[in-house]
């Protein structure tokens, strides 16, 4: 797992990259030299200041949006690394709103990488086969791009209607601002996938292209795509598996993850079993603590009373070390009524896990390549997208029972996501069957 890649600095000499900077000035000055080859080809006003929108549109981007979506990091007021605070790169000092910020640098996540390689995959696959089907190069690039977007707005309007009480901020601008953070996870497949369909749907009926044809088409091509997404997952530590004690594959995270996290508010990262009434009261009983466990080696013992166990701090990690390192988690849990101190760290990295995100990966692969070899044989539009459904629906609902990031709904056991892969079995299963004309067949090129 690294979520964050690496990042393109804040600051290179004496002016920052993003607002006001460099790339603004690079911008500003091949619009200029832009603007004097056409005056210098006589070309008429109208023509020279054609696409001024689009540049402003970027200019803007560069200015105001990369500045905020950069990282910055609290700097404290002593260091115990010897750094003086205003020499750190990107420092800004503390003013009266605000404390002394260090500015690292737009981060490049490792799940938006692996989302982009996943959707220029797709396009690829889609634009290399789509004369097969009579559809231009150039429809199916506009297609795309709706796709994409309707793809990526639902997933995230997903994601956000699901986490809304855990995204970041107070007010509603802060949520919203976070809601827009797609490169940083947060992305639901379910949602991804009907967004995209509804956005192709009517691209389809306003171009009069044939829809279950293209549909065909873009499914095993959906599938390649989510096997990167399934990848950039794993780099972003969540869709994380439950804890695996058995001896199947497994897989550990490092200190801060989700996973990690959620181990740690569980117990079971320190070998600690909470009384039933955990989660529903602030101060709650150990019941069980296991041997040879953190819990033992800190002196924790069954019947301790824990306030707010669910307490600990997670903080960025020191300066003068690299910052897309693991965060650092400290524990702000009060004993028997006293502030509790462990006398050990915890755990660098969590228990071993199912790596479910490999095996969704790895799946997507396997149902992408039959749907691949199945495509020329159909007789029917539609049953390529039909199959999909069934087996991404049946795969997916097996795949949950190992996953533990989300929880039943409707009164069940079953996610949200269970519920929804029935539904999609439930439509595949409908295409199928309902009497249609059967589609041309058409050779594939060698």
């Amino acid at each position: 797992m690294r979520t964050t890649l690496f990042f393109i600095p804040h600051q290179i000499g004496p002016l920052p990259l993003w607002g006001w900077g460099w790339v603004a000035g690079v911008i500003l000055l091949v619009y200029a030299m832009v603007l004097l080859y056409r005056w210098l080809q006589k070309l008429p006003l109208q023509s020279l200041c054609s696409d001024i929108v689009g540049w402003l549109m970027v200019l803007a981007i560069v200015v105001f949006v990369a500045p905020l979506m950069e990282t910055r990091f609290p700097v404290p007021s002593d260091t115990s690394t010897g750094v003086t605070a205003e020499t750190i790169p990107g420092f800004v000092a503390a003013t009266d709103t605000s404390p002394a910020m260090r500015i690292v640098g737009l981060p490049i996540r490792g799940y938006g990488v692996f989302l982009m390689l996943g959707v220029v995959t797709a396009v690829s696959i889609v634009a290399i086969r789509s004369n097969i089907i009579g559809v231009s190069v150039d429809q199916v690039l506009a297609l795309a791009i709706w796709s994409v977007i309707g793809g990526m707005v639902g997933a995230r309007l997903f994601y956000v209607i699901q986490k809304w009480s855990e995204l970041k901020g107070d007010s509603l601008v802060e949520k919203l601002f976070e809601a827009f953070k797609f490169t940083e996870g947060g992305l639901v497949v379910y949602g991804g996938l009907f967004g995209g369909l509804a956005i192709s749907m009517i691209w389809c009926f306003v171009k009069k292209v044939p829809m279950l044809a293209i549909a065909d088409l873009a499914t095993p091509a959906f599938l390649i795509g989510l096997a990167f997404g399934r990848v950039g997952c794993l780099m972003n530590g969540c869709c994380y598996g439950g804890i695996c004690d058995s001896g199947l594959p497994a897989i550990t995270f490092p200190m801060g993850s989700p996973p990690y996290v959620d181990q740690l508010v569980s117990g079971k990262l320190v070998g600690i079993e909470w009384s039933p009434s955990f989660l529903k009261r602030e101060e709650i009983r150990i019941e069980k603590v296991e041997p040879d466990s953190w819990a033992q080696a800190n002196q924790l013992q069954p019947g301790d009373l824990i306030d707010q166990p669910t307490r600990f701090q997670i903080s960025p990690p020191p300066i003068g070390l690299d910052p897309a390192s693991p965060n650092q988690v400290e524990l702000l849990w009060d004993r028997n009524g006293q502030l509790w101190s462990p006398r050990t760290p915890l755990p660098n990295r969590s228990l071993p896990s199912h790596p479910s995100q490999i095996y969704a990966s790895i799946n997507a692969i396997l149902l992408c390549g039959f749907l691949f070899w199945l495509w020329p044989n159909t007789q029917r539009s539609g049953t390529v997208l039909g199959l999909g459904l069934i087996g991404y629906g049946i795969s997916r609902i097996l795949e949950e029972f190992i996953r533990v990031d989300e929880s039943g709904q409707f009164g069940t056991s079953l996610s949200i996501s269970q519920w929804i892969s029935l539904v999609g079995i439930l439509v595949g299963i409908v295409i199928l069957v309902v009497p249609r004309k059967k589609a041309p067949r058409v050779a594939i090129p060698t």
